[in-house]
């Protein structure tokens, strides 16, 4: 098959996660084409050098506190936006004449009569006004049912990630493909933990990731602690602090570290499920998502929230020995067969990679 696969630009987690599925497809013998805007495409333009790579037009919507209340003013321009995801596409089909389109969260990115997949870990989103929520809940399973799959990255069963984040109608067509991590491969049971350790992972929008970095830099000072920056965009080094990392060199800090700081975004703990590390998660502001996930977790004593404006590290750190390494198994057969379900779609032989 000839596959297009458009991550959304929110941070590095739509375009980290892709990485699996970009491996599989061209493992099992696809041609693959990216598609998207920003930071993301640095990323993979990066690690994927031989792949044909098309511009996308950015979303460029304000963020901040009050989260659904901004999200919702904005709603001309991410109109707008999809509109013209939507005209790119077609102008791209045209030349390319794809087999598949693949979107993680942008859904613009569909074709009528091509077949379609869409990426979302939270198709049934927690939004604080329950008229709005119901409302929007409503568009979006509109959208879904444009696509011929819906792919959910977690766990199948009751033992899984997202809880009612994922609770969808009969209706639509979703399937569960397992966690989708560039770094599961990569941890190491040989790498000894260094007691005290700290590794702080920053990740998202602007400009609540410039702000979690710089309460960070303040807490964590004359500590044993590495702040990774997530900005593969610069090249600030030094003892304490990194702008960015690969994920083999990030993958050995984590396995090194005893306590990982992060965000409670979905793409960050699905690296970190195979870690069994003290996780300590200071949600984004005003991203329901995150604090419902991190409420979970803590829930099940598999990680602390932070509330890093009020409490010190010395604190929040006596509270994090209290809980459980944070793990869950995975099941990577879940993305080979439901791309192999995808192959029978197109009427093309599965490889058995």
């Amino acid at each position: 098959m000839r596959v297009l696969i458009c991550p959304l630009n929110w941070g590095l987690g739509h375009a980290t996660r892709c990485r699996s599925i970009i491996d599989t497809l061209i493992a099992r013998g696809h041609d693959v084409h990216l598609a998207g805007d920003g930071i993301s495409m640095q990323i993979l333009q990066a690690s994927y050098p031989a792949i044909k790579f098309h511009t996308l037009a950015p979303l460029n919507i304000q963020y901040g506190k009050g989260f659904w209340t901004r999200l919702m003013i904005q709603i001309p321009k991410l109109s707008f936006w999809l509109v013209k995801d939507k005209i790119k596409i077609n102008r791209l089909q045209k030349l390319f004449c794809f087999d598949l389109i693949i979107s993680d969260s942008r859904p613009g990115c569909v074709i009528s009569g091509v077949h379609s997949v869409f990426i979302i870990n939270q198709p049934s989103p927690i939004i604080p006004v329950r008229i709005v929520q119901w409302v929007v809940h409503r568009v979006l399973i509109y959208w879904y049912k444009r696509f011929d799959r819906l792919w959910i990255p977690d766990l199948e069963g009751d033992i899984n990630l997202s809880g009612k984040l994922i609770d969808l109608p009969s209706s639509v067509s979703a399937k569960r493909i397992g966690f989708l991590s560039i770094l599961e491969k990569e941890f190491s049971a040989a790498i000894r933990t260094i007691p005290g350790k700290i590794v702080a992972i920053v990740s998202g929008p602007e400009p609540a990731r410039s702000e979690f970095e710089k309460s960070l830099l303040y807490h964590l000072k004359n500590l044993d602690a590495l702040i990774i920056g997530g900005r593969p965009d610069l090249t600030k080094h030094t003892n304490n602090y990194t702008s960015f990392m690969e994920a083999e060199q990030l993958a050995k800090q984590i396995n090194a570290a005893e306590y990982i700081i992060c965000r409670g975004g979905y793409s960050t703990l699905m690296d970190l499920a195979s870690s069994y590390k003290k996780l300590i998660l200071v949600p984004t502001p005003g991203q329901t998502e995150q604090l419902y996930l991190a409420r979970r977790i803590q829930d099940k004593k598999q990680g602390i929230i932070w509330d890093i404006n009020q409490i010190t590290w010395e604190n929040i750190k006596v509270e994090a020995d209290k809980m459980f390494p944070f793990h869950f198994k995975n099941d990577p057969g879940l993305l080979i067969r439901a791309i192999g379900e995808i192959e029978r779609l197109n009427n093309r032989p599965e490889t058995g990679i």
